[in-house]
């Protein structure tokens, strides 16, 4: 008889006091469990979400990614140099470009931004990236820049003319830097140092001299100066 009222107290141990305090304690450790998952989870996709975190803090420094003769905004004497790669006929290219003209405005007494040619989409690209030089030969770079993404359909000659008026240059100066190609020296040297520095895409970009690439959204760009200015 005793051995059966053992029997069934054994089978009710989660009723004693200490079976209730050991499947709390169990409980409060699979809940800490399943949240450390998650916490895993979510840091494994900010790792990937954003490549700034293993760029900028680590791998290969690239040396003289800044060039020479290429336009910049910014301060000139930055803390954090940005050099983009990009192309006037990307998609990402032109996601992009407003979202780093915030970044420089933000954080102008901290950082320069450089742009540099890589029209590998097509053969128009080339004729793009001489249209924004030729503009810069009259001090209009950054406006014509703007227009070139801001109107991405325009690729005919004559359409890319109308937009430099529009931007404000002389079109018959910039004409003749079309015809002459002026400007396609300075554009074939930064297409030969993309290729230098391994560039595939674009935009690609080097933080101080860090190669990071994609079109990397707000946030992104705040994390990466907030990391560098410390």
């Amino acid at each position: 008889m005793t051995e059966i009222i053992n029997v069934v107290n054994q089978k009710h141990w989660y009723k004693s006091w200490w079976g209730v305090l050991l499947i709390f304690i169990l409980l409060i450790f699979s809940s800490l469990f399943t949240a450390s998952i998650f916490y895993v989870v979510a840091q494994i996709n900010e790792i990937r979400n954003n490549p700034q975190i293993n760029s900028v803090a680590g791998g290969q420094v690239f040396q003289n990614t800044e060039g020479t003769d290429n336009y910049f905004l910014g301060s000139s004497q930055p803390k954090i140099t940005i050099v983009e790669f990009a192309d006037f006929s990307c998609d990402h290219s032109k996601r992009s470009y407003p979202v780093i003209r915030n970044i420089v405005l933000k954080y102008n007494d901290r950082v320069k931004f450089i742009f540099r040619d890589y029209p590998y989409i097509s053969e128009g690209s080339l004729d793009l990236a001489q249209a924004a030089r030729c503009a810069g030969l009259q001090g209009l770079f950054w406006p014509m820049h703007d227009k070139l993404y801001q109107n991405q359909d325009v690729t005919e000659k004559k359409d890319i003319a109308g937009l430099a008026v529009a931007a404000g240059v002389n079109r018959e100066k910039f004409l003749l830097c079309m015809e002459n190609k002026q400007t396609l020296p300075a554009v074939r040297k930064n297409m030969a140092d993309a290729e230098q520095f391994g560039v595939s895409g674009t935009p690609t970009w080097f933080v101080n001299g860090h190669k990071i690439a994609g079109d990397l959204p707000m946030e992104t760009w705040e994390k990466i100066i907030e990391q560098l200015s410390k």
